[in-house]
């Protein structure tokens, strides 16, 4: 064999051997997961959203003081999504969380105008993946490409008056919950790892080659 099939062999070889070794995974059992996990709960619970305004038509919609209240995280998989610059991406599937808000509505046509107000309770089943890049030299960590599957939000709403009303919000309220949790779930989870000192940085260094 002659010496530019040798080269190129060994460059096979050498990218395979980087195929084979840049994939890693921490299962549920593992500290690690279990650090994030714990982390990006604590920091999801904690979310709250002051206001959020929400429109369609003549509908108008104020939702007020919204509040996660409860989240489940499921194990996390970690795995190297690329070498050059090496990216780990963080997935997390199968999670759910729950909350609260109140609202105001106004219904408003050349004809009518009406008001109403009540409280809901809205639940979630969502996943996400953000890549997170590490700079050993530093030793923090970046996050981009943060992508929330999509959401299955359920509403139910107490304390309202008007039930012909809130027919016609019920799609409205669930679209601006839905975007207001795609927000503030990426936000949240880049702020944590960002900021999650050296315990978290450890957790993805490690992987690293």
């Amino acid at each position: 064999m002659n010496s530019p099939n040798i080269k190129i062999l060994l460059t096979v070889l050498f990218l395979v051997s980087i195929g084979v070794h840049s994939n890693h995974s921490l299962t549920e059992r593992d500290s690690g997961t279990q650090l994030i996990n714990d982390l990006l709960s604590s920091n999801i619970h904690g979310v709250q959203v002051p206001t959020i305004n929400g429109k369609d038509g003549p509908l108008a919609l104020v939702l007020q003081n919204l509040r996660i209240t409860e989240v489940i995280l499921p194990g996390s998989v970690i795995r190297v999504k690329q070498n050059s610059p090496l990216v780990l991406t963080l997935n997390v599937n199968d999670a759910a969380l729950n909350g609260t808000s109140q609202f105001l509505s106004n219904y408003k046509t050349l004809l009518l105008q009406q008001t109403d107000e009540g409280i809901l309770d809205f639940s979630a089943k969502f996943g996400f993946s953000v890549d997170v890049i590490p700079d050993m030299e530093s030793k923090t960590l970046q996050t981009e490409n943060c992508r929330v599957q999509p959401l299955k939000v359920k509403i139910s709403v107490l304390d309202t008056l008007l039930q012909w009303l809130l027919d016609l919000l019920t799609g409205l309220l669930q679209t601006t919950v839905e975007r207001t949790l795609d927000d503030v779930i990426c936000e949240t989870v880049a702020s944590t790892i960002n900021n999650g000192g050296n315990p978290v940085f450890d957790v993805f260094a490690k992987h690293l080659g």
